[in-house]
Formats: C-alpha cells, structure tokens, sequence
C-alpha cells in the first residue's frame, strides 16, 4: 500500500516545518522541500505545503506515525512560536 498527503501550513509564520516518523513502511521525498530517511521525513525547507509519499511495510499491524510541526515567527527569540505534537495510528 502507498499512501500520499499533502502537509499544508496555513499559519502566518516566516519560519515553519515538520518530522514525521511512521513505526514501519518508509518514506519518499518527492520534492525538495523533503528529505526522507527510511521510517521519518522532515522539512529541509520552510514552505506552505509539503507532499509527503509513504509506503507501508509487511506488519499486517497498525503503523504508529508521530508529527511534530514547528510554526515559528522568525524574529529569533523564545517568544511567539509554536511546536505542535501529534500522535495517530492506522487501521491494519
């Protein structure tokens, strides 16, 4: 099975991305705004979308993926940015 989604920020940041890490199958980087390294994907450059192409593995078990999402304002202090977690699970 592969799977396809699109991450979209819809903030007002200057400055934002994401991890994303599944606890089987792998990932594909299909633009570079992407870098994918077996079972995680991560932004490499701040953008307002992102496609992201997973591909499940052989478990036959529900796959965990975890999501952190940064939605900075880009002015280089502490103050006023947003790290937002996630955790979700798919059906087998």
């Amino acid at each position: 099975m592969t799977a396809c989604a699109l991450w979209q920020h819809n903030g007002a940041a200057d400055t934002n991305g994401f991890q994303l890490v599944a606890s089987a199958g792998r990932f594909e980087a299909i633009t570079a705004t992407t870098q994918a390294n077996g079972a995680s994907i991560r932004s490499v450059q701040s953008a307002g979308v992102w496609p992201v192409v997973w591909i499940a593995g052989d478990t036959g078990e529900p796959v965990r993926f975890w999501l952190a999402v940064n939605d900075a304002n880009g002015d280089a202090s502490e103050f006023g940015d947003r790290i937002l977690l996630r955790e979700f699970e798919s059906l087998p």
